[in-house]
């Protein structure tokens, strides 16, 4: 639930179509009792939608020749329909019909990419003189959206779909693949203009006329504050960067479907109010600040935007599908009202068809039965298990993925954002064989016991302050504060793994830290020659974990130099310690786990595992089962190293 939803008191909301419309229908239909608002979430709110909906289905059906609401009609397995938006001005109300199409027919029409907003909030529309219930989001977007001189022919999930009807919804998302792909074009709505959107649009453009121009060595550096003037950009200071940032914060860019309607789409144009620009220009635009860190001098997260053009890019190079694996990690970061959409959202795009959409089904028995598939071809998915403080589902096994939960923490198997990393093979021989219960919840799987969990530290970040230090640490021009915060959290961090003086590798304590605050990753900057992980990480610490009246020592670079390596450094420990604890085991390794991690948990390494992993176990009492808290970097052990220690195999019982 989102600030703005959580502070609506609780009230009765009168809603009406737009402009007049006849007063028989009375406030049996015309009034929606919205109560308590507040302590619904937006699943329960759409919910409400649907059943809303199914209710009109029932009573237009029941009396067809006086009812006020459109009554849909069966559709063929391979049909669609196709909404014809009738001229008008911005002040007259919205008439449509709907007609029925085979998705294989040639068709001409256009796609919309929106997001349906406040389910709670409806208005209506007028559908061959009949009524139809839409949310406000898609109601402002119709308005904007129609011509004033002609017909415009638009598919719209929300209206060319019986919401009313579980079985065709789910029939219907099965062609949605066939829909995106077969639109002339998909219109990206984004949502009303405000105050600065049009400055936000205007910028994206002049940022994709400078990446045109830019170079390849261009592209590969770090954008200055100087440079930033000499191409006719804002300084680092201006407001009109808070624009953009404003622009990237409105939830299209995290609804899961976009992945899907993007990737198919033969063309796509961003539209918020009246300004709009090519999708392919926008993309362009975001990558370039992406790749130039220009996050290092202006308040705006840029890493979500790529997210549907990263896969884009991937689908398209494969022909129009991805795998499914690759598809939930690149979305792990990614909104849908309807949970189940976080698995629904994503399968006409993955080329591994291991799940058909069914509404029917509840979000647990969905969630387990794609973990299972997904189980049986590798062990990919138990990485996607985030740790259960985040959890938003009940009732799933520990080691079925809360798809619907938001993940604090980067997969280590994610780190690059683009795409599945193949940097960590704790086990080298890749043979998976997991066995399932007869109910499908219990996971046995084999393994070793590596060691049990001695000491941890604070975690990276708390529930209660997630949505506040994000914006905090992710600039540090916001303020000492989050230089402090990070510098206390992250030196007891390195204190306790230089506490282990030894470490079973052989390796010096300090470039074992050096290694776990980054996760062995190689950060090393390719422009600078000699530089090391040491010097690095004296960078970093000298710029950000430097505590008031401190100094530091003189670098051997540059002073610009030294800035953008002590940068980038921090973007890799951000990048893979929040959402975490680091943690140090009785045997003396050290490394980072889930949020959950404490004294006494099992660090484990699984037979086709790529990672290390915590188990908690449930009793003491034989035979133990334990609860999977998720993925690990044991430092030292995630290239095989742990099964050449000789360690017994052991079979463990998750539950």
């Amino acid at each position: 639930m989102s600030v703005a939803d959580a502070c609506y008191p609780v009230i009765l909301r009168v809603v009406r179509p737009v402009h007049v419309l006849d007063d028989t229908l009375g406030a049996k239909w015309m009034t929606e009792a919205i109560r308590n608002r507040d302590s619904e979430n937006p699943t329960s709110r759409l919910q409400r939608f649907h059943d809303l909906f199914k209710k009109r289905q029932a009573e237009a059906s029941a009396e067809p020749e006086t009812t006020e609401w459109y009554r849909y009609g069966s559709i063929g397995p391979r049909d669609i329909r196709l909404l014809r938006l009738k001229p008008g001005s911005k002040t007259d109300d919205i008439h449509i019909t709907l007609t029925t199409h085979s998705v294989d027919d040639g068709h001409e029409y256009e796609a919309l990419s929106y997001t349906w907003g406040d389910a709670s909030q409806i208005h209506y529309i007028r559908c061959h003189e009949k009524l139809i219930q839409v949310t406000k989001n898609l109601f402002e977007a119709l308005h904007h959206l129609r011509y004033t001189d002609r017909d415009r022919i638009i598919w719209i999930d929300a209206v060319c779909i019986n919401q009313g009807d579980i079985v065709e919804r789910g029939a219907q998302v099965q062609l949605m693949c066939d829909i995106y792909k077969r639109a002339k074009s998909v219109v990206v709505w984004l949502g009303e203009a405000t105050n600065d959107s049009t400055t936000a649009i205007n910028l994206m453009k002049k940022l994709h006329e400078v990446s045109l121009n830019a170079t390849a060595q261009d592209w590969a550096k770090p954008i200055s504050e100087k440079e930033l003037k000499d191409i006719g950009l804002p300084e680092a200071y201006s407001t009109d960067w808070a624009a953009i940032e404003a622009l990237y914060c409105r939830q299209w860019f995290r609804r899961i479907w976009i992945i899907q309607e993007i990737s198919l789409a033969r063309s796509a144009f961003v539209q918020c109010g009246e300004d709009g620009m090519p999708w392919p220009d926008f993309a362009t635009a975001a990558s370039y600040m992406y790749q130039r860190y220009f996050i290092r001098l202006v308040n705006v997260r840029i890493a979500h935007v790529l997210t549907p053009y990263q896969i884009m890019c991937r689908v398209q190079d494969n022909g129009g599908q991805e795998d499914l694996i690759s598809l939930l990690f690149g979305s792990c970061r990614s909104f849908a009202t309807n949970a189940i959409d976080h698995v629904y959202g994503l399968l006409g795009l993955a080329s591994d068809k291991v799940l058909i959409p069914d509404y029917a089904i509840s979000v647990q028995d969905a969630y387990r039965k794609l973990a299972n598939a997904m189980l049986l071809k590798s062990s990919y998915i138990l990485n996607l298990v985030g740790d259960p403080f985040w959890n938003n589902i009940e009732g799933l096994s520990s080691w079925v993925p809360d798809f619907s939960s938001h993940q604090r923490a980067n997969p280590f198997l994610y780190l690059g954002g683009g795409q599945t990393s193949e940097s960590f093979f704790a086990c080298r021989d890749p043979t998976f064989i997991p066995r399932f219960s007869p109910d499908g919840k219990t996971l046995w799987l084999r393994g070793v016991m590596l060691d049990k969990v001695r000491r941890t530290g604070k975690r990276f970040t708390t529930r209660k302050n997630y949505s506040n230090l994000t914006r905090v640490f992710m600039n540090h021009r916001l303020g000492e504060v989050s230089n402090i915060i990070m510098a206390q959290l992250l030196r007891v961090w390195e204190q306790i793994v230089l506490d282990l003086k030894c470490y079973p590798t052989g390796e010096d304590v300090e470039s074992v830290c050096h290694s776990i605050m980054v996760a062995g990753e190689d950060v090393t900057p390719k422009g600078i020659a000699g530089a090391t992980m040491a010097e690095l990480y004296a960078l970093f610490r000298g710029r950000y974990l430097r505590l008031p009246g401190e100094t530091t020592k003189e670098s051997r670079f540059t002073t610009e130099e030294t800035r953008v390596n002590a940068f980038i450094y921090y973007q890799f420990v951000y990048r893979v310690a929040y959402g975490r604890r680091l943690f140090s085991t009785k045997k003396g390794y050290a490394g980072l786990g889930p949020n959950s991690t404490k004294a006494g948990d099992c660090v484990v390494l699984l037979n086709g595992g790529r990672t290390a992993y915590i188990l908690r176990p449930r009793s003491k009492k034989e035979p133990v089962t334990y609860q999977f808290l998720g993925e690990a970097y044991v430092h030292g052990v995630m290239n095989g190293e742990g099964f050449a220690l000789g360690l017994e195999s052991k079979e463990f019982t998750i539950l």
